[in-house]
């Protein structure tokens, strides 16, 4: 990627590759902020994505390289008084999981999908996984 291109570019890219990969069940009105709708209050089960970047430093002799790290994480949340939908979540979480550890997409190097339960939300009636997906990319 060019300089900055990562900027409006990169996230796009995890977007789209969610939605060509949705899990079993899911569909795109089961995902949150996919700009494609109007906001709208959501309803479990369903998909929310976030990125984090880690750093970006030089990977080349005279800084014409640099590498971006990131996490991404994929939350999936369901309603935790429906038995059905908990029932079904290790299969969402190990086909999201199969999605993305150790892939390349157009310029993003996927590294390791780790799992993460975070359980019951305070408050709310949903239950909640994470997958969190350590990635890089490299761009003068």
């Amino acid at each position: 990627m060019a300089r900055l291109d990562y900027i409006d570019t990169y996230q796009h890219k995890l977007w789209i590759h969610l939605l060509d990969n949705l899990p079993s069940g899911y569909t795109i009105s089961n995902t949150v902020n996919t700009d494609l709708d109007i906001t709208k209050r959501m309803t479990p089960p369903y998909l929310q994505q976030s990125t984090v970047e880690v750093e970006r430093s030089n990977s080349s002799a005279g800084g014409g390289t640099s590498r971006t790290t990131f996490i991404h994480t994929i939350s999936v949340y369901v309603n935790k008084d429906d038995r059905q939908q908990k029932l079904a979540m290790p299969a969402t979480v190990q086909q999201l999981v199969g999605a993305f550890e150790n892939k390349w997409i157009n310029g993003l190097y996927l590294l390791e999908a780790s799992p993460e339960k975070v359980g019951d939300e305070p408050n709310t009636n949903l239950y909640r996984y994470d997958i969190n997906v350590n990635g890089y990319f490299e761009g003068n």
